[in-house]
């Protein structure tokens, strides 16, 4: 195998070359770092790609199969029917209250975050999903049935767009 000294046309650092690689016009960089550093400079490829994927929608793994579930704050997905009428009341108000106007809140407030995976259309889908499966249910206490009252009114006189905000309402004229 013939070789020959090469100078590095990015940092022009000695390095030994193939003859055979010099006579492809492939021995111009003593690395690879250096000629993407070079490459770079040219075409700006990288930054094209950076770009393009930051502005790429994300695709969200360990999304559910088969039907809308509830994801729970340790990632584990759960139908509405066979969650606890309970557990299924208090997703619901946690996700009202953090969602909704003050003046649309129910019951006790606490205020969390929610994650990325928590879109305003998948909290969205979660009231009306859960507020479906709770009209089923006939185990429901006395004070649950009247916060769920209270915000089946309020979509009697409001409408949800998901124009601004988590989810933003909108008073009906």
């Amino acid at each position: 195998m013939s070789t020959i000294g090469r100078l590095c046309q990015h940092c022009g650092e000695p390095f030994t070359a193939r003859l055979a690689d010099v006579a492809r016009g492939w021995a111009k960089f003593c690395s690879k770092r250096c000629k993407a550093i070079e490459q770079e400079s040219r075409t700006g490829q990288h930054a094209k790609h950076v770009a393009r994927k930051a502005s790429a929608p994300r695709i969200r793994t360990n999304v559910p199969v088969g039907g809308w579930q509830w994801r729970d704050s340790k990632g584990e997905f759960h139908y509405p029917a066979n969650m606890e009428t309970r557990h299924l009341f208090y997703t619901l108000r946690m996700i009202w209250n953090n969602f909704m106007p003050a003046d649309a809140r129910v019951g006790a407030v606490k205020l969390y975050e929610f994650g990325r995976f928590y879109t305003r259309d998948y909290l969205k889908q979660a009231i009306y999903r859960i507020a479906e499966e709770l009209a089923k249910r006939d185990d429901m206490r006395p004070e649950w049935a009247a916060q769920l009252l209270q915000m089946r009114a309020w979509f009697g006189s409001a409408h949800l767009s998901i124009s601004t905000g988590p989810l933003s309402v909108e008073r009906a004229a």
